[in-house]
């Protein structure tokens, strides 16, 4: 590759800035296809210590046709030359920049003919400032550069055709300072000494790959070189595997890196395909806007992530298994196989959720990841519920688009569709679609028709066409169908009269009439047997007759609970089911639940009626089913008088307190020893609610004890992991800020100053946002903005301490006057969620506001103008159920008092 002509840190009046077009052709979605590119060539010289980096890009394209122009992608970057070549001949052109952010117009001096050419920049950039793109990070005393391209954000570092539909190799040139790593997708090749203490890195060709998915990383890196891992079944090779970690991190990778064998195995085996690429390396980044990004052969990971020790809580491994797994399924998932368009990228995410839960409950029966996978499918459901939701392949037309299509719609909507078509094909027959999809389209691109009518290939005909209706009706329509059933007995036959329509909470009308072709499977039990029968509800009005003589004691409309839909039914038929909860599994318990839930939301199912089921739910041997009631006794409370709360918080603490008690604050019961994950999950959840919602004295008094002995509080100021059980301990040190106030407060605060481990500062963070103290919200929404807290640690200020009414009277002067301020300095993809720090109260005020302030501002945040929407629907539904309940608390105080 050619040497750079430009080095790093040019004065700006050497550079020639690029100049705005005003071509009325400019793309704001795809590009033309008029020209595409064939291959990249990259070569930078970077420090992470310098604010700048310098680049030469060379990228051979393909014109289809005779062209005076082009277009590409590329922001703040600062082009010096631009030329092309054709064999041997050079042609010089010119960048400008376009009214149209984040996309440059290529003039080259003479017309181009239809053909082949290489298209060169010289160029030199900052280092991004809000996580995206190509960034630096500081963790201790060092900088680090990292990047993140996903979605649109490699036209920060290097002229691109930053679409996915564009896989090409890359070739690529890492020039940097000696003393330092670099990494990339692929592995280094050689390595060159130059001049001056800098050093090249050459890296082996890539495989075919979009902008998307090029990474690199930068700096004085912990560098674990694990054992390889080592050939199987399916893959002939062995797979270098290393974990990354900044300075003085890498011991904390072990965990990691010892389980990132079995999820891989795992997929090889569901897949009955290698993994793709030749390396694995993963990465734990201090400063992180994403979760994770799943780089080919370069994994990132916010560091909480993949940094745990022996201490480590069972919810923070579920946590990495759940995104590794995740990762690791993206390699075949939208790596290996791309989507054309941005409206597919659930192609990638809810494929990745799915095969996350499917593989790991294939290797880990025993860790519930499917039962975790459905009821992530239950919550989207919420989001589901609004006028505006999305559809699961929604079109794409702006870079707002783009940056809000990443949400549970896509991610776990997504995920339950798929464990329905599933459940309706079969497993194994799945299975299969899933290996012919990757086989007919490993290294390419594919869309949505691709995969389904791929998919539904290796069924029969009729049946083929039954599961592409339904996953064309589920993907392409917004909206959770709700089958409403009517129960009746005739001739010692059972009867079931279903109509289906989507469902309405209450403040919510849908204008449009909506079906959907439902695979629906139903148990149900005659005379002590339990018989399924599954069909396709097709029609808004549907008789279907039970295929067992004699009439039915109870009917359970979604066996495994695999159906993304809800189901009603009148009081007896409710009474019926919920009598034989104990009858049906786990999963389903918990859709019994959600449904019943559903149907107090939209006004079908009174308050009382839902109370009561709830001491029932204790009896279940579902941790789900459990505390599958707090929900509804947590909105009693917030919606009762104020003088009305004390009885509401009793009457959810009497509930709760004896199965609290039994399972206390430490893992010392048979409960635990016989199902650490059962209790784990239950122990944090009751004991959360019974200091904060039931507000229980004594549990909150154990807390606070319990919180100052964790952190050394008054004492020898070290953490004490014996003090507390991993799972509790972000709940007592939130109960201990709310006891003790400022001296504790102030303690913490020092502690944040001095640590640089993501899940101690995540932790601190928690609790510090759990204050109702307006003036310690004062301190700590300051601080927010100050260089103590990282950028990606912001949002957690932010969104804990903005929604307490308690908190109101400070926060909402504070967020007028920095409103500005604070979103120049969050990444881009957060502005989307601007409209959200207006919530939290359900008050008619907090509409207002949406409207009065942030309204006029909508233009400057990229993609926040679809969830201004959505949140000024969620406060009309939450304003319109309150109504609605209002009376019927009333009522209940009657028989309280």
């Amino acid at each position: 590759m050619r040497q750079l002509f430009q080095l790093l840190g040019l004065a700006i009046s050497s550079v020639t800035l690029i100049s705005t077009v005003s071509a009325t052709d400019i793309p704001t979605g795809q590009l033309p296809t008029s020209v595409e590119p064939t291959h990249y060539d990259l070569e930078i010289k970077l420090d992470p210590e310098n604010e700048r980096f310098s680049g030469l890009a060379t990228i051979d394209i393909v014109a289809h046709k005779s062209l005076p122009y082009f277009y590409m992608h590329g922001q703040e970057l600062k082009v010096d030359q631009t030329w092309l070549m054709s064999g041997n001949k050079k042609i010089p052109a010119t960048t400008e920049m376009t009214k149209v952010e984040g996309v440059i117009k290529i003039i080259p001096k003479e017309v181009l003919k239809k053909g082949e050419y290489e298209v060169s920049f010289e160029y030199n950039a900052p280092f991004n400032e809000n996580l995206q793109g190509l960034y630096r990070v500081k963790d201790g005393d060092q900088h680090y550069a990292y990047t993140q391209m996903e979605s649109i954000y490699a036209r920060y570092a290097f002229p691109s055709f930053d679409e996915p539909r564009f896989k090409t190799k890359f070739d690529l040139d890492l020039i940097v300072p000696e003393k330092l790593t670099a990494i990339a997708n692929t592995p280094e090749v050689k390595t060159e000494t130059l001049n001056n203490g800098w050093k090249k890195v050459s890296f082996v060709t890539s495989k075919p790959m979009p902008t998307y998915l090029w990474a690199i990383a930068v700096g004085e890196f912990d560098v674990v070189e694990w054992t390889a891992i080592p050939k199987n079944d399916v893959r002939d090779f062995t797979i270098p595997l290393r974990g990354i970690a900044t300075k003085g991190k890498g011991e904390k990778l072990k965990y990691a890196l010892e389980n990132t064998e079995a999820v891989l195995y795992s997929l090889e085996d569901y897949f009955q395909s290698a993994y793709p690429y030749r390396k694995l390396d993963i990465l734990a980044v201090p400063d992180f806007a994403a979760g994770a990004m799943e780089n080919p052969g370069a994994i990132t990971y916010r560091e909480q992530l993949l940094l745990l020790d022996e201490n480590a809580s069972i919810g923070q491994k579920r946590r990495y298994m759940s995104v590794h797994a995740h990762e690791l399924a993206h390699q075949w998932f939208g790596n290996l196989v791309t989507p054309v368009w941005w409206n597919d990228i659930w192609l990638n995410e809810a494929f990745a959720t799915w095969m996350a839960a499917t593989a790991l409950d294939r290797h880990f029966p025993d860790q519930q990841w499917r039962r975790s996978q459905s009821r992530s499918s239950k919550n989207a459901m919420n989001a589901d519920s609004i006028p505006s939701a999305r559809k699961v392949r929604n079109p794409i037309e702006t870079n707002g688009d783009i940056i809000t299509a990443f949400d549970g719609i896509t991610y776990s909507k997504g995920g339950g569709v798929l464990s329905m078509i599933e459940s309706f094909m079969g497993e194994e027959n799945f299975r299969k679609g899933v290996q012919k999809y990757m086989d007919k389209y490993a290294w390419k691109n594919a869309d949505a028709i691709d995969f389904f009518e791929t998919i539904a290939s290796v069924l029969e005909p009729k049946r083929a066409d039954k599961v592409v209706a339904s996953f064309r009706n589920f993907v392409e329509q917004a909206g959770v169908p709700l089958l409403d059933i009517d129960k009746t007995c005739d001739d010692e036959r059972t009867v079931l009269n279903i109509t289906q329509e989507r469902y309405a909470p209450v403040g919510t009308e849908f204008k449009e009439k909506t079906l959907w072709n439902i695979p629906v499977c139903m148990s149900y039990e005659v005379d002590g047997e339990v018989s399924q029968q599954c069909q396709v509800i097709a029609e808004a009005h549907q008789k279907v007759k039970l295929e067992m003589s004699g009439c039915a004691e109870w009917v359970m409309p979604n066996v495994a609970a695999a159906g993304y839909y809800r189901f009603n039914f009148d009081s007896e038929g409710w009474k019926d089911l919920i009598a034989n909860l104990n009858k049906v599994s786990a999963e389903e318990a918990n859709a019994v639940i959600d449904s019943m839930s559903a149907a107090f939301g939209s006004g079908t199912l009174k308050v009382k009626e839902l109370v009561d089921v709830i001491p029932t739910t204790l009896q279940s041997d579902s941790w789900e089913v459990m505390v599958s009631g707090m929900g509804t006794l947590g909105t009693l409370v917030s919606y009762a008088d104020e003088k009305d709360k004390p009885l509401f918080r009793k009457m959810a603490g009497d509930i709760y307190r004896d199965a609290a008690n039994n399972l206390g604050l430490d893992n010392n019961t048979e409960f635990d020893k016989t199902k650490p994950l059962d209790a784990t999950q239950l122990r944090t959840r009751l004991v959360s609610f019974m200091a904060n919602t039931a507000e229980d004295a004594a549990v909150r008094k154990t807390l606070t004890e319990k919180a100052k002995d964790y952190v050394g509080y008054k004492g020898d100021k070290q953490f004490h992991d014996e003090a507390i059980i991993p799972s509790l301990r972000s709940t007592a040190m939130g109960v201990a800020v709310q006891e003790l106030g400022q001296p504790y407060v102030d303690f913490l605060i020092e502690k944040l100053s001095t640590i640089n481990d993501g899940t101690l500062r995540g932790r601190i963070i928690s609790a510090l946002t759990a204050t109702k103290d307006p003036e310690i919200a004062k301190q700590l929404i300051e601080l927010s903005l100050s260089p103590a807290v990282r950028d990606n640690e912001k949002p957690s200020f932010l969104f804990g301490l903005m929604g307490k009414k308690e908190l109101d009277a400070v926060m909402w002067p504070w967020l007028q006057n920095n409103f500005d301020k604070l979103i120049t300095g969050l990444p881009s993809n957060y502005q989307a969620f601007a409209p959200y720090l207006f919530m939290g109260e359900c008050k008619q005020e907090k509409a207002e506001r949406l409207d009065g302030f942030l309204k006029p501002r909508l233009d400057k945040l990229i993609g926040a103008d679809r969830n201004f929407v959505k949140a000024k629907e969620y406060l009309n539904q939450c304003l319109a159920q309150k109504e609605q309940v209002k009376p019927q608390i009333a009522d209940m105080v009657k028989t309280m008092r």
